[in-house]
């Protein structure tokens, strides 16, 4: 067995949930990943929609990104995600779509999300996924997926964030199927150039994943970010920078054992 096949055979062996799938190891967006996924207490920008819904009543009139990787430099484990947030008079409104994998494995998502706010300090939001998962020689099935976040701002500058996926527990084929859960809480604090976050992740088959990340901004267009993780442990370090409407952004990450990663995202922001 070569190299290659190896690391996509242990990948593959580690996704127990196709709503969950290669969020462990890498969240989507490169800015997110950048802070190593500790996101649902910031969710400020067009990633929002699939990380945190909640967090997209905070944005302007109208955001749009897209995303891309190759998990470790293996196109049978690349991700690509287009996403986008707009306002409307009933409450904001993002559309997105992911897809994940290669010949051998592939999962398709096409996701609706809405968030509303609450007085001034609180947003709710909720996202609905139609998920396709292909596997070689086994076919294909498909479902849907129920997610609902929150957003709680806070004093001193402090934010709760707080995302539920899959609270439906979807099935693909039969009872045996049904996949669990995934709850992730965090906090994030902000001051004039540096904003950290903290956030803790549960799926009953994986345990206990904890992020950590930050993103200092020492002049205006650019951004400098660091994160790590546990379970599995990884080091996550990026840059972004805009340049008018436009925001270009790229992390590298980096596991123990299965190696590097680059993620590029490419955003524009209709303020």
């Amino acid at each position: 067995m070569n190299r290659d096949m190896a690391i996509i055979i242990t990948v593959l062996s580690c996704i127990s949930s196709p709503t969950y799938a290669a969020f462990d190891l890498v969240p989507g967006g490169a800015r997110p990943s950048g802070m190593a996924g500790a996101f649902v207490a910031i969710a400020d920008d067009a990633h929002s929609p699939f990380l945190n819904p909640a967090g997209m009543s905070q944005l302007g009139r109208l955001e749009l990104t897209s995303y891309y990787t190759t998990l470790f430099g293996l196109k049978d484990l690349t991700k690509s995600i287009f996403s986008g947030v707009i306002s409307t008079p009933v409450g904001h409104v993002g559309l997105f779509y992911q897809s994940f994998g290669g010949p051998l494995y592939q999962e398709s998502t096409l996701g609706g999300a809405w968030s509303h706010a609450i007085g001034s300090r609180l947003m709710v939001g909720g996202t609905l996924r139609a998920l396709t998962l292909s596997v070689k020689e086994y076919g294909a099935a498909s479902t849907v997926s129920v997610d609902a976040g929150l957003l709680v701002l806070l004093p001193y500058q402090m934010r709760l964030g707080m995302t539920a996926y899959n609270i439906n527990r979807l099935k693909l084929a039969s009872r045996r199927d049904e996949s669990p859960g995934v709850t992730s809480i965090g906090i994030s604090r902000r001051s004039q150039q540096l904003r950290v976050a903290f956030q803790m992740d549960h799926e009953p088959h994986h345990g206990i994943t904890t992020r950590l990340g930050q993103e200092f901004h020492p002049v205006e267009p650019l951004a400098i970010r660091a994160g790590l993780t546990t379970a599995p442990a990884m080091v996550f370090l990026g840059l972004g920078v805009q340049i008018s409407r436009i925001v270009a952004d790229y992390t590298l990450s980096s596991h123990p054992v299965l190696g590097s990663s680059h993620h590029i995202s490419l955003s524009v922001r209709f303020e």
